[in-house]
């Protein structure tokens, strides 16, 4: 047990995941835990959510991140339909990890009512990202099994978006996926190459917003789930929520916060695009994998606009 053997559990709620975890909370010891099932496949992202926040933990950043307790991989027998994705009855292996529950709601959508207001708490954690020390790390992109990026430079791990595309992409999500859709932006995102940076390194959450970040008295009391977190360009997690919230500006919104805060930024707009290409060729895929035909038309949409290519899109479906 990651709790130890004699450990008494009560009060277990299921809470609402996201599309990879399914996450209970728990009390033990008067402490309130949550417990992350994953599929075993998705065991090395378990590794680099536990280097990430070891990297927070040591910075003293402003926003708490969830201590994790421990994690073991187990063998259950899963009952739910094959049909509808589930075992059928066999045996599964399986990742639990368990960490401590933070105070708070989740953000969700920051262009609902009522949390617009937030836009200012919200740019702020996500600088405060930008400035963990991770200096005693090599590397760009994914973290790795030894903590360090496993690309030599920024260029390359953005280019490996298009890799392992016939791994994730079944006969069933080639009814949505275009692989002349990908070609068209991964061209685009080759014409920033030459403006990476080369040292403007700084860790990147890739999933920052949505219900990994929870509110409290208005105020962001955690950033959770580091399961995609990587080395790269700080403006990596601003320039996503840029792409995915037109109604808020983001961009406008950061500029004027690196003016303020006296950071001075090299090819912005290159490296600005770029990070919003890689994003949405990720998505690319990802949608067609989910079957979401709407949201896959609204980013290639949204993109050409980011372009200078086509017309303003409304909100995300």
């Amino acid at each position: 047990m990651i709790l130890g053997d004699d450990v008494q559990l009560s009060d277990l709620a299921k809470l609402s995941g996201g599309m990879i975890a399914n996450v209970v909370s728990f009390d033990a010891d008067g402490t309130r835990y949550i417990a992350r099932f994953l599929d075993v496949d998705y065991e090395r992202s378990v590794k680099r959510s536990e280097f990430a926040i070891s990297y927070v933990e040591r910075s003293g950043s402003p926003f708490p991140v969830p201590h994790i307790v421990g994690s073991k991989s187990v063998r259950l027998r899963e009952y739910t339909p094959i049909d509808k994705g589930g075992a059928g009855g066999n045996f599964m292996d399986i990742s639990v990890v368990v960490m401590t529950m933070l105070p708070g709601e989740p953000l969700e959508q920051v262009q609902d009512a009522g949390k617009r207001h937030l836009v200012p708490e919200l740019i702020e954690s996500m600088d405060a990202i930008r400035q963990v020390d991770v200096s005693t790390t090599t590397g760009w992109g994914e973290i790795g099994e030894d903590g360090n990026g496993k690309f030599g430079s920024w260029r390359d791990s953005l280019a490996s978006v298009a890799n392992e595309i016939d791994e994730l992409i079944s006969d069933e999500a080639r009814k949505i996926f275009r692989r002349e859709d990908f070609d068209y932006f991964f061209d685009r995102l080759s014409m920033y190459w030459d403006a990476m940076p080369e040292s403007d390194r700084s860790l990147v959450h890739s999933d920052w917003g949505w219900d990994n970040v929870l509110i409290l008295h208005g105020k962001v009391s955690a950033v959770v789930d580091w399961d995609d977190a990587k080395f790269g360009d700080p403006l990596t997690d601003p320039a996503r929520q840029d792409f995915y919230y037109p109604e808020i500006d983001f961009r406008s919104r950061f500029v004027e916060f690196y003016e303020r805060s006296g950071w001075k930024i090299e090819n912005f707009r290159e490296r600005w695009l770029a990070c919003q290409l890689s994003a949405m060729l990720n998505d690319l895929k990802w949608y067609s994998y989910q079957g979401w035909v709407e949201p896959y038309a609204w980013i290639k949409a949204r993109m050409r606009y980011l372009l200078g290519e086509g017309e303003p899109v409304g909100r995300h479906p």
